[in-house]
């Protein structure tokens, strides 16, 4: 009989670890209580088996909210009516809002990151900071790019929160990367 059980034992647990097949549906991974302000419910990590399935982002939003805008026209550059309620609704806002330098002072290839928080009445805590510019560029264009972005933003502000969003999107950390992508632009050099 000790047999009989130990068997039955080594079976359920042989069993237990086989292998799920390719086609168990596995629930999304979500952030609880004790997993600390790094959680990632889209990547997988040590403990959460051999089923774990990274979730791509949703919307292409990041964890930094990082923007990237370009020069060409967009199709759709409207600005949400009424409150802005989600990030989608922000970046939509700002995407309308972007005014790039006219293309006799443009930069073939130009690169500029500005980062910025906003407060909860929607206005622009503190001057945008230039993260990044292109290297072999001089000042002046540079200071075209970066004065196209202020002056974008600045024509844009304050924008319109709901409560709860203004309680989630004050202080939080925003960055905008502008790329130079027209082709008829008036410096045909590429920076080095």
């Amino acid at each position: 009989m000790a047999r009989l059980i130990f068997c039955l034992v080594i079976v359920a647990f042989a069993g237990a670890l086989a292998p799920a097949p390719a086609t168990a549906q596995i629930e999304p991974r979500r952030c609880g209580l004790f997993d600390g302000p790094g959680c990632n419910p889209n990547q997988c990590g040590l403990f959460d088996g051999p089923g774990c399935q990274a979730q791509p982002q949703v919307g292409g939003f990041s964890e930094n909210l990082q923007l990237t805008l370009g020069t060409r026209a967009a199709i759709d550059t409207r600005k949400p009516a009424g409150q802005l309620n989600t990030l989608r609704d922000l970046f939509a806002a700002l995407r309308a809002c972007w005014s790039p330098p006219a293309a006799e002072n443009a930069y073939r290839g130009m690169q500029l990151s500005m980062r910025f928080s906003f407060n909860a009445e929607g206005a622009p805590i503190g001057a945008p900071r230039v993260t990044y510019a292109t290297r072999g560029v001089s000042q002046q264009t540079r200071d075209i790019y970066r004065d196209a972005l202020a002056q974008s933003l600045q024509g844009c502000v304050p924008l319109s929160f709901t409560k709860s969003f203004a309680g989630a999107i004050a202080g939080r950390p925003i960055v905008i990367r502008v790329i130079e992508d027209r082709e008829d632009v008036g410096q045909s050099r590429r920076p080095t």
